[in-house]
C-alpha cells in the first residue's frame, strides 16, 4: 500500500477516512509518531486523492490545518538541479572555448525570432564566470527545490524550465534583434514566480484568505524587485521568467496539484530531460 497522507491530526484523519469509506476505497489507518497515516492501495491512490479533493473543494470554509491536502515529501532536485548547472560550467570552462557555445547556444533575440527556438532552453545552462554561476546555483537550489518539494520531482523540474524558456522566448521577441544573454537566472525567477502564483491562487480561492493572497502577489514582485534588477543584469528577462512562472503556478494550482503519482513524475522529468537534451543536439 501506498501512504496517502501522513502527519494528520485525529479530527483530520477521521474526517479524509470518512470520506473514503463513503467512496468505497479500502484504506488503512495507523498511528505514525505524533499524528496520524491513511495508505491505500497503488491503484486507488488518484482516485482518493479526488475524492478528498472534492470533499474539501465542497467545504471551502474548512480550516486550513483540515482543508489542505499534503505536500510532497522532501527532495533533493532542485539541489540536483543545481549540480547540473555547476557540472556543465565546469566542463565548457575546462574546455577553455565558451566563446564557442556562448555564440552557438546563447539567447541570441535575432537567432530565435529567426527560428532558433533552441537557444531559449541552452541559453539557461550556460554562464559568464563563477559570479555569475553561483548567484544561480544557490537561487535554483532554494526555489527549485521548494517547487519540487511541493508539486513533485518531475512536474517542479518541468516547471522551471519551462518558465525559464518561455522567459526567454517573450524576450528575444521583444527586442527581437541586437541582444545576447545567457545564465539560469531567467529560470530563478520563473521559479521564483512560480510559488508566488501557486501562493496567490491557493489563498484567492478561499474567501477569507484573499487578502493574504495579495500580500504573497506583492512578496513575489518585492523579490523580483530587489534580486532581479542591478548591473549587467537583463531586468526584462526576470521579468518576463517570473511572469511565465506566475502563469505555471496558478495552472498548476487549478488544474495539477493532484497529480502525484510516480508514472506522471516520471513523465514530466522525461519531458524535462528531452527539451535539455534536443537543443542541445540541435545547436549542434
Amino acid at each position: 500500500m501506498m501512504t496517502l497522507f501522513e502527519g494528520l491530526k485525529g479530527v483530520q484523519a477521521n474526517i479524509y477516512a470518512a470520506v473514503l469509506a463513503a467512496s468505497r476505497i479500502h484504506y488503512r489507518l495507523e498511528k505514525t509518531g505524533p499524528g496520524w497515516s491513511i495508505l491505500v492501495h497503488d491503484e486507488d491512490l488518484e482516485r482518493a486523492l479526488k475524492a478528498v479533493s472534492a470533499y474539501i473543494s465542497e467545504n471551502p470554509e474548512l480550516p486550513r490545518d483540515e482543508a489542505d491536502l499534503p505536500e510532497f515529501r522532501k527532495t533533493f532536485a532542485g539541489l540536483c538541479l543545481a549540480a547540473g548547472l555547476a557540472a556543465v560550467h565546469a566542463v565548457i570552462a575546462r574546455g577553455g572555448d565558451s566563446r564557442i557555445f556562448l555564440d552557438a547556444y546563447g539567447s541570441s533575440a535575432s537567432r530565435i525570432v529567426g527560428g532558433e527556438y533552441y537557444r531559449v532552453v541552452t541559453a539557461l545552462l550556460l554562464h559568464a564566470d563563477i559570479a555569475h554561476l553561483a548567484g544561480n546555483v544557490i537561487g535554483i537550489a532554494l526555489f527549485g527545490s521548494a517547487i519540487c518539494s511541493l508539486f513533485g520531482w518531475g512536474a517542479g523540474c518541468l516547471m522551471i524550465l519551462l518558465s525559464g524558456a518561455a522567459g526567454n522566448l517573450m524576450n528575444a521577441m521583444m527586442h527581437q534583434t541586437g541582444h545576447v544573454s545567457i545564465g539560469a537566472s531567467t529560470a530563478v525567477f520563473g521559479a521564483i514566480g512560480i510559488l508566488t502564483g501557486y501562493q496567490f491562487h491557493d489563498k484567492f480561492k478561499r474567501r477569507t484568505k484573499r487578502a493574504g493572497a495579495w500580500l504573497s502577489l506583492g512578496g513575489g514582485l518585492a523579490l523580483l524587485g530587489m534580486l532581479g534588477s542591478g548591473p549587467f543584469t537583463d531586468i526584462m528577462a526576470h521579468f518576463w521568467g517570473f511572469l511565465a512562472g506566475m502563469a505555471l503556478g496558478v495552472l498548476h494550482g487549478m488544474w495539477g496539484r493532484h497529480a502525484r503519482n510516480t508514472a506522471y513524475q516520471a513523465a514530466c522529468g522525461a519531458i524535462a530531460a528531452a527539451m535539455i537534451a534536443s537543443s542541445w543536439v540541435r545547436g549542434f
